[in-house]
């Protein structure tokens, strides 16, 4: 075991937590990692659908239907990141009720609310109804990254 460690020395409890397979150290917080070059291809083709009750009466597929001329293609959906709805904080749309826009832009006000502080707040939620929702985390231990650094001079390689 000695030699499978480099040769030097382990404590009595770093030997037991290797051979009972225990981490030394548990960390609480989750890490949310984003990527400020937002390069990342986002976007879905989908069929809308004009009216839920047509598709139940009708027995073709999506495709079937799309190919007969019954329902449009809509290239506009796209999965939004955090950095996207960040940028479209202000927009009512994007939350579940006016309410709850209301009532969090009373609480931080988005119009001075830093990135970071946003990200470490709310989270990129599902598309419901062809519209993505910024949703508030459940928890309050995440740790916000960035990357990569993006640098605020002009001559620098990262300049951002």
């Amino acid at each position: 075991m000695l030699r499978l460690l480099g040769s030097r020395m382990i404590s009595k409890q770093e030997s037991c937590h290797l051979v009972l397979g225990t981490p030394m150290v548990s960390c609480s917080h989750m890490f949310i990692k984003i990527n400020l070059r937002n390069t990342k291809v986002r976007r879905v083709n989908l069929a809308s659908v004009y009216n839920a009750d047509e598709i139940s009466e009708s027995n073709k597929t999506p495709e079937e239907r799309l190919r007969d001329g019954e329902m449009e293609t809509n290239n506009n959906l796209e999965k939004m990141t955090i950095l996207d709805l960040y940028g479209r904080r202000m927009e009512k749309c994007h939350w579940l009720t006016e309410y709850t826009f209301d009532l969090e832009n009373h609480k931080h006000n988005f119009l001075t609310m830093s990135r970071y502080a946003f990200t470490k707040e709310f989270y990129a939620g599902n598309v419901c109804g062809g519209t993505q929702l910024i949703k508030k985390h459940t928890k309050n231990k995440y740790i916000v990254m960035f990357s990569p650094y993006l640098s605020s001079e002009e001559y620098v390689k990262n300049y951002g």
